[in-house]
């Protein structure tokens, strides 16, 4: 099995994950998963799973991005609603700037279009596999990510990997 995938010391789980202590024991009282619940006294702390941890952390990413609570349970209904709005979510990172500022973010990165169109799909991609358990397939993509898709342009040596 997984090392990453057994249960393991808050210490070592921030070790893993290359935080603070204090930051991992503040994500728990925040509503990390704990795998057992810890006790006062030395030797007797909380034990997490780092795997666990790590899918929580993007699980309360994409909650931010799309700007709403939303339970990660793979929800049969809604499914697609969600998917929509993080596609849209990572569309509008891609497309716009914010108030303050007059060019997206990547043209102030100075990230060409084409390359930001592929990390935008490889991010949606990643998130998807994150909350679904499996890469979509081209006719899981919604709209704004058919259309980075599109737009996507890199070697050809990486095109395939990246995008497809």
């Amino acid at each position: 099995m997984n090392e990453l995938a057994q249960p393991v010391s808050l210490a070592k789980a921030a070790r893993e994950l290359q935080l603070h202590a204090a930051t991992l024991r503040r994500w728990v009282r925040e509503g990390a998963p704990v795998w057992q619940e810890g006790a006062a006294g030395r030797g007797k702390g909380a034990l997490v799973v780092v795997t666990e941890i790590a899918a929580w952390r993007v699980q309360m990413a994409a909650r931010r991005a799309v700007g709403t609570e939303v339970e990660f349970v793979a929800p049969p209904d809604g499914a697609e609603a969600l998917q929509r709005k993080i596609a849209q979510a990572l569309w509008r990172a891609l497309t716009r700037g914010r108030h303050d500022e007059s060019e997206p973010l990547h043209a102030l990165l100075g990230v060409s279009s084409p390359k930001a169109f592929a990390l935008c799909l490889r991010s949606y991609k990643e998130i998807h596999q994150e909350l679904w358990g499996e890469w979509p397939t081209p006719n899981q993509l919604p709209p704004e990510m058919e259309t980075a898709r599109a737009c996507a342009v890199l070697p050809p040596s990486i095109r395939q990997r990246f995008t497809e």
